[in-house]
């Protein structure tokens, strides 16, 4: 199963959603690349980052950014996914949340 069939059988997001979610990783996977070679980058991080919780938002689930340019840059998770769990999501977005890849 893949992460997009994961979050439409769980989670019920459309195929619109994950297109915008997918949208907005790219664009923060590219400002984490330009900000590890360049140092900075023309692609405003908040405007995407806010364009994915608030779509994430309407599937009651939240957004993780990871920064790192080598891996994902934006997972989904429930308040339930995360509960239960000892650690903040910044410790457990792996294993917790869904990459959006």
């Amino acid at each position: 199963m893949t992460n997009k069939e994961f979050l439409h059988r769980n989670h019920k997001l459309t195929a619109y959603a994950w297109n915008k979610l997918r949208q907005c990783e790219r664009r923060l996977h590219k400002w984490s690349e330009d900000q590890c070679n360049y140092g900075e980058s023309s692609i405003n991080e908040k405007h995407w980052l806010s364009l994915a919780r608030g779509t994430a938002a309407r599937f009651r689930l939240k957004v993780y950014h990871q920064g790192d340019p080598r891996g994902c840059a934006l997972y989904v998770y429930s308040e339930e996914e995360l509960k239960g769990s000892a650690y903040p999501i910044e410790q457990v977005y792996n294993t917790r949340a869904t990459a959006v890849c």
